[in-house]
């Protein structure tokens, strides 16, 4: 089974909105933190959409951003469960479509998701990434669930030192029903390991 962090987590991006109000502005509690990376959620209310943020300081150089996100192929190397990822279009040199899978176990369906993410650069220097899901821009894969929602919005900004400050917001419904044990450790564990192997990228 499958759907990447990347819903659970991942990166997606034009302004983070959620249904109700901006995911930068939700009241945000610790759930987890480890080597520089601190993971917030906010307690479920009466919609599906799960809120995560991450805020971390990682060693990185700044001119391997873009590859490694534009690396669609290679996602499953980094963000957490994916099964499978591959490139649908693209649109211009900072947007793309992709498709996304995340392994879910038994007895939940993989997730996947297709995804329109679009890269810039603030005023102020900062690598933004927004990714947005369009959840009927493609066939669901026989025996998966699709992701209904789907937003997420990456942030980086130099910290000097070859560091790399990051900011991370998702929002996203699963889709289907899923047990609360799967939901708490996907908002948990999936932003911290995506991180830290999003790390480990950026540093080679």
């Amino acid at each position: 089974m499958s759907a990447s962090l990347l819903y659970f987590l991942k990166a997606l991006l034009v302004l983070v909105f959620f249904v109700d109000k901006p995911v930068q502005e939700a009241e945000w509690k610790l759930v987890r933190e480890a080597n520089n990376i601190k993971v917030f959620t906010v307690d479920a209310d009466n919609t599906a959409l799960q809120k995560v943020k991450v805020e971390a300081l990682v060693e990185g150089k700044w001119e391997k951003i873009l590859p490694v996100f534009q690396d669609v192929a290679n996602y499953d190397k980094w963000v957490f469960a994916t099964e499978r990822s591959s490139l649908i279009q693209i649109v211009s040199d900072r947007e793309i479509l992709y498709y996304i899978e995340t392994d879910l176990p038994w007895p939940a369906k993989n997730r996947d998701a297709v995804l329109r993410m679009k890269i810039r650069e603030s005023t102020a220097g900062e690598i933004i990434i927004d990714t947005i899901g369009e959840p009927n821009a493609g066939p669901v894969t026989e025996g998966n669930v699709r992701v209904p929602r789907f937003t997420d919005k990456w942030v980086f900004t130099k910290a000097g030192n070859s560091k790399l400050r990051i900011t991370y917001y998702l929002a996203v419904d699963p889709g289907g029903s899923l047990p609360p044990w799967l939901i708490n450790m996907f908002k948990a564990k999936a932003p911290l390991e995506t991180i830290s192997n999003l790390s480990d990228k950026l540093r080679r």
